[in-house]
């Protein structure tokens, strides 16, 4: 089976298609719910969705692969339509005081492809990291609201801003982050509404700007893309190499995002 990298040759373990172009974007990819891969004994695998994502691609490789797909109760009781997004921060929370294993994969379910083995390769490559979590990394901030600090704005990676469709850490850890975002979220009210959509990431990276003693946790997104990719149609592309490996590669300037991102 093909395997995926970086630009840079780091082999990728996840992909995310986020946003309403996920068909597009992953066009290419989708073969990929065929993918036989192993996941280690100490990874609990954690997707919250309703009745409308149970036949997703995500869904399909742990059904094909005898894996447990951890969903939240309450989440899967959702009806259609009636979706909140902040409310997935209790959702994953159920799911993570579920299982007991060293660490905890969470997934968006729609827009989350597995494309590796989960065993010890990405597991150290993780610990190599130096962070009790990762968070996928995406190069705009969503929502469109000043929250990181300025060294955020002028970091030398491309993807700077936290995206909440994929983490992966030790599971008391994420534990402990997913429940600071929880206090965060239920001291504001009904939450921060961008463009009249409500969004748990919002709280995310208000918690990740002070989880770390008070002090924003700039490890705790994937920036260099060690572990998981995210596409946009309109941000990456994608090729084949002389092996027939796909080669996941950036196309934005390396000043994007510098100047009127700054205004809130």
């Amino acid at each position: 089976m093909n395997k995926c990298f970086n630009e840079t040759g780091d082999i990728q373990y996840i992909l995310h298609f986020p946003g309403m172009n996920f068909e597009e974007s992953s066009k290419d990819f989708t073969f990929y719910k065929d993918l036989k891969f192993e996941v280690s004994p100490e990874i609990s695998l954690i997707s919250v969705f309703n009745s409308t994502c149970e036949d997703s691609i995500l869904c399909q490789q742990c059904k094909n692969n005898n894996l447990n797909l951890i969903n939240s109760d309450a989440a899967l009781a959702v009806p259609d339509g009636k979706w909140y997004q902040p409310d997935k921060i209790d959702f994953i929370l159920e799911c993570l005081y579920k299982v007991n294993t060293k660490y905890a994969l969470v997934m968006d379910s729609r827009d989350v492809i597995i494309v590796n083995d989960l065993t010890n390769n990405f597991i150290s490559t993780f610990e190599s990291l130096n962070t009790p979590f990762i968070f996928n990394a995406q190069p705009n901030r969503y929502p469109n609201i000043q929250i990181e600090p300025m060294k955020v704005y002028l970091y030398k990676s491309q993807v700077r801003f936290l995206n909440g469709g994929v983490s992966f850490g030790l599971r008391e850890e994420l534990i402990k982050f997913y429940e600071y975002a929880r206090l965060i979220r239920d001291n504001n009210g009904s939450g921060f509404i961008n463009n009249g959509v409500p969004s748990e990431q919002f709280f995310l990276r208000i918690a990740l700007t002070t989880y770390n003693d008070g002090n924003y946790l700039i490890d705790g997104v994937d920036h260099g893309r060690k572990l998981i990719s995210i596409i946009h149609y309109s941000d990456n592309c994608s090729y084949k190499n002389e092996d027939g490996d796909f080669i996941i590669k950036l196309k934005l300037k390396d000043n994007m995002y510098k100047g009127n991102y700054f205004a809130s």
